[in-house]
């Protein structure tokens, strides 16, 4: 995304089952249809299980080896900020049996346990034997075929490598892993969903109570009584990835999402704000809905009880929960 510039709303990867491999390609926005030229990609090989993820025109330096050493500091477009991601995916592929490689920078990083019990996780990062042919080729072409280059792109393999003692990924904990993001058309991508600027609102049954950032779920967020799915194009979450640092933020960007959704979509919107208004009050999706929403929105939620009330007096009793329609006085 930083490289080629990509808008959050043209990140838009596409699945594929072929008959010997799955693919998920980021393609070209510039090209979204043919399809001729991508810019990174996930492919799993199915005889061999295993899972490689290629990042055009991107480079990885020793210095990401360190623990709270990243590139994305202060880039708010962007997931990741406490320079630990990489280490901890490594360590915990690695215990887990698979073994995991980098090429990058015409360079070869292998990731191993050493020590007694496997008590030191360690690097090994050795320059390629051979540097790739023809490195002046469209790297764009080469990635949509699947292809990647030592010497420009980013290629991160999981699972067998020619060595016996690797175990291989199979495909339902590939689809498992697939899961942690909402991104991927024709896998994970709702049915239904509206973009904003803020972040997107989710009406996919399916996502119900969950919530994202940038893409990737947020586990903790289930806990937080959601009745719709977020993705939140803004904000931090915690060390632990579980959750937005800051609820107050949280709320904020939801009412955002919200008054966008409902000036784009009056007509479908507004009866299902104002239905969790009334309904489900102590729910995530209108938390500090009274003190954070728009003057005009809440003039917006009074016409249209208005209407359902045929422009009659009514009150509302919190006791019963209950709208009582009169006559004009």
């Amino acid at each position: 995304m930083e490289h080629f510039e990509l808008n959050r709303l043209d990140f838009q990867p596409y699945y594929e089952d072929k008959s010997g491999c799955v693919s998920i390609i980021v393609p070209d926005p510039k090209e979204p249809y043919h399809r001729r030229r991508a810019l990174g990609y996930i492919k799993y090989d199915k005889k061999a299980g295993r899972v490689t993820l290629a990042n055009s025109c991107a480079q990885i330096q020793p210095e990401a080896l360190q623990l709270g050493h990243t590139s994305k500091q202060g880039k708010a477009n962007l997931a990741g900020c406490h320079g630990e991601g990489l280490k901890l995916a490594a360590l915990v592929m690695t215990r887990n049996g698979y073994k995991v490689k980098i090429a990058a920078s015409n360079c070869h990083w292998r990731f191993s346990l050493q020590g007694q019990s496997g008590s030191r996780f360690c690097c090994v990062i050795c320059p390629s034997k051979k540097a790739d042919a023809g490195s002046q080729t469209d790297a764009t072409d080469g990635i949509a075929r699947l292809r990647s280059r030592i010497d420009r792109d980013v290629t991160i393999e999981i699972g067998t490598m020619r060595d016996k003692n690797a175990q291989p990924v199979p495909l339902d904990v590939l689809m498992k892993w697939m899961e942690t993001t909402m991104d991927i058309r024709g896998l994970s991508y709702p049915s239904h969903i509206i973009e904003t600027e803020h972040g997107d609102l989710i009406l996919d049954p399916r996502f119900q109570g969950k919530v994202y950032l940038k893409g990737m779920l947020l586990p903790a967020s289930a806990s937080r009584t959601f009745k719709l799915g977020y993705n939140f194009a803004k904000g931090q979450f915690s060390r632990d990835r579980q959750s937005l640092l800051d609820k107050c933020e949280e709320a904020d960007i939801v009412r955002r999402i919200w008054e966008t959704a409902i000036q784009k979509h009056q007509t479908a919107m507004l009866p299902i704000y104002t239905n969790l208004l009334r309904n489900f009050p102590q729910a995530a999706d209108v938390e500090s809905a009274d003190q954070l929403l728009e003057e005009s929105t809440r003039k917006l939620i009074w016409q249209h009880l208005l209407s359902e009330a045929n422009n009659k007096k009514f009150y509302y009793s919190e006791k019963c929960h209950v709208k009582v329609a009169g006559k004009d006085c």
